[in-house]
Order: structure tokens, then sequence, then C-alpha cells
């Protein structure tokens, strides 16, 4: 369901002449190599899919898929299952991607992205010809689209809550690309009612007005009129706080996804919600 990369089985395994860096995080496997001015021209478009360890690509019409070696700089995320792409953008299962690249066959794997992400590549290749799509090593190799799996689907990923309406914690917060290392002894928490949402963050208490969509899947996430109580707490406490902050106001739409999934588009600024049991 991602784009399929296109220069069926090439044998060329040149990955440039910089040092190499980790070829694999969590199930991204990555070129070694910092990013190349070598570039494949082949379209690569589709969906993901994430099995196991085991994450592909393949055409959003069914077809075969193919596990997949992302530019250098691609990242995991594993509390909320998703991956950071070079350019900022976040995508996980069901999420379309579009950009450039080639095939090659699973045996130069290690090549490109070292021996770990070999292993992995052998125990994932599910198609005929044995083959792994590798992305142009490029910081703009690959990009986001729209999301295309249907959320009235038994199972799918993006069924969830009719809404954000509820209570829950944020699990994972970050802020222009930057991960905030939040405290368990000083939880987010977020409570949506109607037009108003309110929680604790993290120290203060947080109130404002929410434009936000009823249906389940996804829609607007948008915060205004945002106020907060004025107590002082630890140095480290405050700045997740202060950070927290700044992303609700940042933010303009949700997906479902294990919870909520909540992000301003076109940024690397995004949290991800889960209940409140």
């Amino acid at each position: 369901m991602l784009a399929v990369l296109g220069g069926c089985g090439s044998d060329d395994t040149s990955i440039g002449n910089a040092a190499g860096g980790s070829g694999l995080d969590g199930p991204v496997m990555r070129h070694l190599a910092p990013y190349s001015g070598d570039a494949e021209d082949a379209e690569v478009s589709g969906v993901i899919e994430i099995e196991g360890d085991c994450l592909y690509i393949a055409p959003a019409d069914g077809g075969e898929r193919f596990p997949v070696v992302w530019p250098a700089a691609t990242a995991w995320d594993a509390d909320s299952g998703r991956v950071r792409l070079p350019n900022g953008e976040w995508v996980g299962p069901g999420d379309s991607v579009h950009g450039g690249g080639g095939y090659r066959y699973v045996g130069n794997v290690e090549a490109v992205a070292g021996e770990a992400a070999a292993v992995l590549a052998g125990a994932c290749v599910d198609n005929q010809s044995s083959e792994i799509a590798v992305v142009n090593n490029q910081p703009d190799g690959i990009a986001a689209g729209d999301r295309v799996v249907d959320a009235a689907e038994p199972g799918d990923v993006s069924a969830g809550p009719a809404g954000p309406d509820g209570d829950w914690r944020v699990e994972n917060l970050t802020v222009d690309g930057v991960r905030v290392e939040l405290d368990p002894s000083w939880p987010i928490t977020v409570t949506v009612k109607g037009d108003s949402i309110s929680g604790t963050a993290a120290c203060n208490q947080f109130f404002g007005v929410i434009d936000a969509s009823s249906e389940a899947g996804t829609g607007r996430f948008v915060v205004s009129e945002l106020g907060s109580t004025k107590m002082a707490c630890e140095a480290h406490v405050m700045e997740i706080e202060q950070s927290f902050l700044a992303a609700l106001e940042a933010v303009d739409s949700y997906e479902a996804a294990d919870g909520l999934y909540v992000a301003e588009d076109g940024t690397a600024t995004n949290f991800h919600l889960v209940p409140v049991s």
C-alpha cells in the first residue's frame, strides 16, 4: 500500500561514501550512509502495513507488499507505533506515502542498511521476487499522503471513539520534531466535553475552548482561549508543561489510532492521547 518502487531486481548496492549510522530502528530499516545525491526515479506510493516486527509498503489495490529501506534520518516511535519521515511528517498503518526509489533483492539489504536490517528483511520478505523497496536516501525521498484505510472496516486502526469527547492521558509528546521526555509522576491529562477542554498540564490545571469534529476516525482539533492556573513546580516539570501547552495551541486535527493521535498539519508537533480507564 506504500508506493511501489520501480527498477525491479537492481543489484546496485551503492550507498555513497560517507560514514554510516544505525541501519535499524525498531521495524524501520534505513540507509546506513547519510543522505546521498544518487536517486532512482521510479514512483513510490501506497499504504503502510505493520505486521509484528515487519513494516511493509504495498499497492492500495491489494497486490504484493514489500519491506522498506527508508532514508537515513527516518525514525520509529514505539509508543505511537508510527514512523517519523526525514521531512518531519509522521505516518503509520493505513497512511499513504509517495516518493521515489527502486527495488533491491533481499540479499542486497546488508550493503545498504547493515547486518541487523538484513536479518529482519529476510524474515519479513513477503513477495514472489524476494525484493525490498528502497526509498531514495534523501530528505525529500518520501512524504506522507492521505489516509486511505476506510474507518468503517472491522479491525481498522482508525476505528475509535466518536470524536475526542472523554477523558484522556498524554502518552507521548513531540514539539517541532523534538521528543519531550514526560515524567510519569506528573501526568498530563485532557478532558474534552462538547466545546470545552480542560485537564492537568503536568503542574497546572488548564482550560479552554475546542472546535472538534464529533465523527469517528479523523477530524478537527483546534484549541483557543487557553488559560491555566499559575502554580510553580520543579523546573523540568514546568518545561514539560510549557511544551504541552505550546503543542495544544498549535495542533489542528486528530485521527483515531489506539486512542487519539493529535497533530499540527505539515509539522512535527503532535501528541498521543490514550483513554483514562
